[in-house]
């Protein structure tokens, strides 16, 4: 599985001071790849000069997700406290508004 940022991406939109948690922030980034290419496959790749690079809006979408896992990484019994304003299982809606377009429809 390929993914959609790299650590360096990550740490600049977290702007973390230290490394300190970077596995954590990796294990984060290998999840929300995952979860945004279950949503729209190969569509986040387009070839660019012969090489097969990410979209920009994938790019900021895992950035977004990523963030949202760091953001939210303590468990939490209680649900009225989640700021996301979406339901278990979906993605929030600002990661959406920049991949709906892609979704594999077929």
């Amino acid at each position: 599985m390929k993914n959609l940022i790299t650590y360096e991406e990550a740490f600049d939109h977290l702007r973390l001071d230290s490394s300190d948690d970077e596995s954590l922030v990796q294990a984060y980034i290998q999840s929300a790849s995952s979860a945004i290419l279950s949503y729209i496959g190969d569509n986040a790749f387009i070839e660019v000069e012969e090489k097969t690079v990410v979209r920009d809006e994938v790019k900021q979408a895992c950035k977004l997700l990523v963030g949202n896992f760091y953001r939210n990484r303590e468990a939490s019994e209680n649900t009225d406290k989640l700021d996301a304003g979406y339901g278990y299982g979906y993605l929030s809606p600002a990661v959406l508004s920049l991949i709906f377009h892609l979704r594999d429809l077929c």
